[in-house]
């Protein structure tokens, strides 16, 4: 077997994981109306949907994994300055336009949701400073 043979089939052995972490969140959206059928009566199945939004940190840790795995062969056995800030640059050119689309869409819609169901805006995480740390990524 050729190592990039055995790369692929590693990382689509983690197939699995992903489709753990995607249930897991759709679970955790789905939380009211599995209430009302009464799927949340069985045991602990509460307790693992509620903590449902740690499947997109799954997904998270499981993206950086496999490009960590596949690049570590590009990048060569030493480490390089030059070739590290190159990776660097191509994942974060990759993920923050979409992260800051989505941060400037999500924000005026907390608004306009509240407006029109008549919700309350005094969140902790919706202020000026929050945002500040939103946008540069380190919210968290």
């Amino acid at each position: 077997m050729t190592p990039s043979h055995t790369i692929n089939v590693f990382i689509r052995q983690l197939t699995g994981i992903r489709f753990v972490a995607a249930a897991w969140v759709l679970l955790y959206h789905l939380q009211g109306p599995l209430n009302t059928l009464g799927v949340l009566a069985i045991p602990i199945l509460p307790d693992v949907m509620r903590v449902g939004r740690l499947g997109v940190d799954l997904f998270f840790e499981l993206y950086g994994f496999i490009l960590t795995h596949t690049y570590l062969t590009r990048l060569g056995p030493r480490l390089s300055g030059r070739k590290t800030i190159d990776f660097w640059w191509l994942r974060l050119a990759r993920v923050y336009p979409v992260h800051l689309v989505m941060l400037v869409v999500a924000g005026p819609a907390v608004f306009a949701q509240a407006k029109i169901t008549g919700a309350d805006l005094d969140l902790d995480w919706l202020n000026p400073i929050a945002f500040g740390k939103n946008v540069l990524l380190v919210q968290e």
